[in-house]
């Protein structure tokens, strides 16, 4: 049994392990953006409209250039309770 075979790198398992994501964002995020974007574009003003992607994304790559995770992080930061909060009930 030849041994390279079973070495053999398989590109096709690293793409399905790679997160969804744009320019840091999660894809869903970076599509509400988008949407909000061309909604500003098209009903209000057109500079605001093109303003509004590209500081979000610019604002994205900024915070997740070291640690692609902060957004998600932060975001079940706020679904999860405080449980040590002697005041709460």
């Amino acid at each position: 049994m030849n041994t390279r075979a079973k070495e053999r790198l398989r590109p096709l398992n690293d793409s399905l392990n790679k997160p969804k994501t744009i320019f840091g964002l999660d894809f869903q995020i970076a599509v509400a953006i988008t949407v909000l974007g061309c909604l500003v574009f098209l009903c209000a003003s057109k500079v605001v409209g093109i303003l509004i992607p590209t500081v979000a994304f610019a604002f994205s790559r900024y915070v997740t250039r070291k640690d692609p995770k902060r957004f998600s992080i932060l975001a079940n930061s706020f679904l999860q309770p405080s449980l040590s909060d002697p005041g709460k009930e």
